[in-house]
């Protein structure tokens, strides 16, 4: 047996207590850094990424979902839903409460808040509308700020929108309605938890956002709403990592009042509103300040698209899907709400193929060419395009090569060109395309679920 000389044995015991030492350095370094430090955000941001990467993208990481539920919850009383709206998008509320089956006697259910008070008593579709900006403006805090470029616009829309000039309020409102946002979100998060104090979790929305009931349920009954937890759909850098807020912010009562206890860290973040664009990243980095961090286990779940555009992938193809985001047309709201009001089991991504109607596996073998349909949708760069492709039969046989890397395929005619995509989605009628499935790899997705 070999034994190394005394000299290669302190050689090696040298290099190990360095190790060690370094080891020993960064953890006191990192444990002495501020929550949100850009190499502790880093940090995190690469270790959940790992992560994700080590629990793979087949249907066992969702496997959690099916064991008892720990924390079961009474959606009706537990949720309390935060809706954001504006004066440029009021039309949209109506629709959305009637999706959700709320009206005004569930107030204590929801809180709207916008960046006006409506002139009808304070309320649309009979539901009190709290003006969140005004309420920035109030803060002791933002006292040295009303001359900020938001509260000018802000004090334009109010003054038109009190002598009754609906066509200029309108215009300042779909003009400036995307800049008073961001003042919107912590300012409603402590309104609706001063206010429904009892709810278990806080969940930020948009008037253009569906929550899927059923499935957000099942989710809800795994997490507990006594620990500070901060949930969505992952988006952004590592140095701001956050939730989006059109597919849903999800916020635990023990992280709303951890952050909310912070006075320091609410006036900073509401000063900062007034400059940042986007008011999801803003909850984020408020958030950041408290050592809470966004939890992207769940990411996958949460969904920023519309029904006809959602990306229909693999690695979610099986999960519950809770939320569609960009349904600013009333009727498609009611039509959403109509498609999901009676789901009492979660509903799967893939499912959405089924409920609305989409052409079934064995339809697409008889008849794999459809014409003036579109089932890739908006590429990126996960997508695959090839040029002086001769015919949609030829791009049909690259998605098959192409295995599980390809579940749609589409050929535009006057370019020639085919594009691959790693998701299909339901699709639009589209002139002079040529689309379809990759039946095979569907089919073994299906039965995978």
């Amino acid at each position: 047996m070999f034994l190394p000389s005394p000299r290669i044995r302190r050689l090696l015991v040298l290099l190990f207590l360095l190790f060690l030492a370094f080891l020993v350095g960064n953890a006191l370094l990192f444990l002495a850094l501020p929550y949100d430090n850009p190499l502790v955000l880093a940090f995190r941001f690469n270790t959940a990424s790992f992560k994700n990467w080590w629990r793979g993208p087949g249907t066992d990481k969702d496997a959690w979902l099916y064991e008892p539920a720990k924390f079961p919850i009474e959606y009706r009383t537990d949720v309390g839903l935060l809706i954001k709206t504006g004066y440029g998008t009021r039309h949209r509320l109506a629709a959305q409460l009637e999706a959700f089956d709320l009206t005004a006697a569930d107030a204590d259910a929801f809180v709207v808040v916008g960046d006006w008070t409506p002139r009808e008593n304070g309320t649309i579709a009979g539901v009190k509308v709290h003006d969140a900006i005004g309420g920035v403006m109030a803060m002791p805090e933002m006292r040295a700020h009303h001359d900020a470029a938001k509260f000018n616009e802000y004090l334009a829309l109010k003054d038109a929108v009190q002598k009754g000039e609906e066509a200029k309020a309108t215009e300042i409102g779909q003009s400036f309605g995307w800049d008073l946002d961001a003042l919107k979100f912590i300012w409603g998060l402590e309104y609706i938890y001063d206010n429904l104090p009892q709810k278990k979790w806080y969940v930020i929305i948009d008037d253009d956002t569906y929550l899927v009931k059923s499935s957000f349920r099942l989710l809800l009954a795994h997490w507990d709403s006594d620990e500070p937890q901060y949930i969505g759909n992952a988006v952004g850098d590592f140095k701001g990592r956050f939730a989006h807020g059109g597919s849903a912010v999800v916020i635990s009562h023990e992280a709303a009042k951890q952050l909310l206890s912070r006075r320091d860290v609410i006036a900073a973040a509401q000063e900062h509103s007034l400059e940042e664009t986007w008011g999801d990243k803003l909850v984020a980095t408020a958030f950041q300040k408290i050592g809470v961090y966004l939890d992207e286990r769940y990411s996958h779940f949460f969904n920023g698209e519309r029904p006809n555009i959602s990306k229909m992938m693999a690695d979610r193809f099986c999960s519950p899907l809770v939320s569609f985001h960009g349904v600013a047309d009333p009727a498609e709201m009611k039509r959403v709400g109509r498609a999901f009001a009676d789901e009492r089991s979660p509903v799967f991504w893939g499912q959405l193929w089924e409920i609305y109607g989409a052409p079934s596996v064995e339809e697409f073998r008889r008849m794999p060419v459809r014409t003036g349909r579109d089932y890739v949708g908006r590429i990126d760069e996960r997508a695959k395009i090839v040029h002086a492709v001769e015919s949609a039969e030829v791009c049909l046989k690259q998605c098959e090569g192409m295995g599980s890397k390809c579940l749609a395929w589409a050929w535009v005619e006057h370019t020639m060109e085919c594009k691959l995509s790693p998701w299909m989605i339901l699709g639009d009628e589209v002139k002079g395309h040529y689309s379809g499935i990759n039946a095979d790899e569907i089919e073994k997705l299906q039965e995978s679920c």
